[in-house]
């Protein structure tokens, strides 16, 4: 299940990176691998109820800056991850990203885990490229 707030706003990041990459040729240059985004199997619940995703992602040098952010959904629990600036330098690199439900606990057991690693232009603020990862996932502690 996708974050409303997310299904609204992915559409118009889309249609963004499509006009930019017809109307500014030069300035689209998201250099992303074929996989460029996992969400790993597994995450990492804590006493406090917050709850830990990890994955790995890649990006080339010379990207603009680039975005990941997360989110943990289980039932009608959702916690939005606190989101990172990710690390171009064309490595594969390990992420972690950690963030609590807005309201009631995640429990142990089956949950789905997103991913949405996101990079700029350089110069004006616009989307030029916009990957994401899904996944069923299991919490434990």
């Amino acid at each position: 299940m996708i974050n409303p707030r997310r299904a609204a706003v992915l559409p118009t990041l889309a249609l963004t990176a499509a006009l930019t990459a017809v109307l500014l040729p030069g300035t689209a240059r998201a250099q992303f691998a074929p996989a460029p985004l996992t969400v790993a199997a597994t995450a990492g619940l804590a006493a406090d109820g917050s709850v830990t995703l990890t994955g790995t992602y890649y990006c080339a040098p010379g990207s603009g800056p680039v975005l990941l952010d997360g989110e943990v959904v289980q039932g009608d629990r959702r916690a939005d991850l606190d989101g990172i600036l990710a690390v171009c330098d064309g490595r594969l690199r390990a992420w972690k990203a950690t963030g609590s439900p807005a309201s009631g606990s995640f429990e142990r057991g089956a949950a789905r885990g997103e991913a949405v690693l996101m990079e700029l232009s350089k110069g004006l603020p616009f989307p030029v490229g916009v990957r994401t990862a899904e996944r069923a996932i299991t919490l434990t502690r």
